[in-house]
C-alpha cells in the first residue's frame, strides 16, 4: 500500500496566503476588496492601540473571513542595553533633540530613541511585555478566545532576550521580517518562532511566475506575500495585486488558501498521520487529505483505515 499523504484538502501540494501589518483600515480595505472576490485569504496583523475608536462589531465585520495576530500595542522598538540612554526633561522635538537622549512620549514607560531608521518609539522588556499583553487582551475581546494565537514583530525581531522568550512561549507562531524570495524553496516554515514571508509588493510578480513553475517535488509548499497594505499605495502596486490575484486566485484545483495559522496547523496534523503496512490512521481534529495507491482518500478526525 503506497501513502501519500503530503497534500492540502482538495489535493493541492501548494498553498499561498499573506501577512499584512499594522492594521491601516484605509489601506486594508482596498486591500481586502482585490484579495477577497478571488478567494485569497491570509492574515492582518493589529497594533490599533485602542480597538474601541470603533465597535467591537465593526472590526468583527471589516476582517471577516481573514486571520488576526497580535503585532504589539504602540508598534515599539525594544530597549536593548546599547540604547539605554538618560532620560530628556524637555518635550520631544526631532529637529533639536539629542540623539545621545531618551524622551517620554505620551505613553507610559515608552520613549522616542533615535535609531539607524530615524527617531523611533522604544521601551523597556517590561513594558514591551505588557504591551503585547494589552494587545492580546483587546484583540480577544473583540475577535473572540483562542482566535488570535500569532504573534508579528513591530520592526522585525528584536533583541533582547526576555521579550523573545515570552513570545515563543506565548505564540504558536512568531513571523519576524525580510523577504525570503524562493530561498527556502517555498518550503512550508519549520522554525514556527522565526518565520518570514516570500514577497513583498516589489517581488510580488516574479515571485508569482516562479512560484506557480516550481516542480511538484512530493513536498507542501508555501508561499506567502506581504507587508503593509500602504506599501501597495505608496508603489503605486495596486495592479500588480490585482494581476496576482487574476492569475493565482479561484484556482482551488491547484493552491490551498488559508490563513498561515491553518497552513502551519495542517502541516502539523500530515505528519502526525500513522501509516503502517495495512492501516492509516489519523489521530487529529483536521480531516486529512491522501492518495492512497494513487485513490484521493479522505481520513476523518480519529478515523483509521484499514486495507
Amino acid at each position: 500500500m503506497r501513502v501519500d499523504k503530503n497534500y492540502f484538502p482538495g489535493w493541492v501540494r501548494k498553498s499561498i496566503t499573506f501577512s499584512i501589518d499594522d492594521g491601516n483600515l484605509v489601506y486594508d480595505k482596498k486591500f481586502i476588496d482585490i484579495v477577497k472576490p478571488k478567494g485569497i485569504i491570509g492574515t492582518f496583523n493589529l497594533c490599533l492601540p485602542d480597538l474601541k475608536n470603533r465597535t467591537a462589531e465593526f472590526y468583527r465585520e471589516f476582517y471577516e473571513g481573514f486571520g488576526i495576530a497580535n503585532h504589539c500595542a504602540y508598534h515599539p522598538f525594544a530597549l536593548t542595553p546599547d540604547k539605554i540612554r538618560p532620560v530628556a526633561e524637555e518635550p520631544f522635538c526631532e529637529s533639536t533633540a539629542d540623539e545621545g537622549k531618551l524622551y517620554k512620549t505620551t505613553v507610559e514607560n515608552m520613549y522616542y530613541v533615535k535609531v539607524s531608521s530615524g527617531w523611533r518609539k522604544a521601551c523597556t522588556s517590561e513594558a514591551y511585555i505588557e504591551m503585547i499583553k494589552q494587545a492580546q487582551s483587546e484583540l480577544t475581546e473583540v475577535f473572540g478566545e483562542g482566535s488570535v494565537s500569532e504573534f508579528v514583530w513591530p520592526f522585525g525581531e528584536q533583541a533582547d532576550p526576555t521579550v523573545m522568550k515570552y513570545v515563543s512561549e506565548s505564540f504558536e507562531s512568531v513571523r519576524k521580517t525580510g523577504t525570503l524570495a524562493d530561498s527556502t524553496n517555498f518550503a512550508v516554515p519549520r522554525d514556527l518562532a522565526h518565520w518570514s514571508y516570500n514577497a513583498r509588493e516589489r517581488e510580488l510578480s516574479e515571485l508569482g511566475k516562479i512560484y506557480e513553475s516550481y516542480p511538484d517535488d512530493g513536498e507542501l509548499k508555501f508561499f506567502c506575500f506581504g507587508i503593509h497594505s500602504i506599501d501597495y499605495e505608496r508603489a503605486n502596486a495596486w495592479g500588480v495585486l490585482a494581476d496576482f490575484c487574476e492569475k493565482y486566485g479561484g484556482r482551488s484545483d491547484t493552491y490551498y488558501y488559508a490563513t498561515s495559522r491553518d497552513i502551519f496547523r495542517y502541516r502539523n496534523a500530515v505528519e502526525s498521520l500513522i501509516v503502517t503496512e495495512n492501516t492509516v490512521e489519523n489521530p487529529t481534529s483536521i480531516p486529512l487529505y491522501v492518495k492512497i495507491d494513487g485513490a484521493p482518500t479522505v481520513v476523518a478526525p480519529g478515523e483509521k483505515l484499514s486495507f
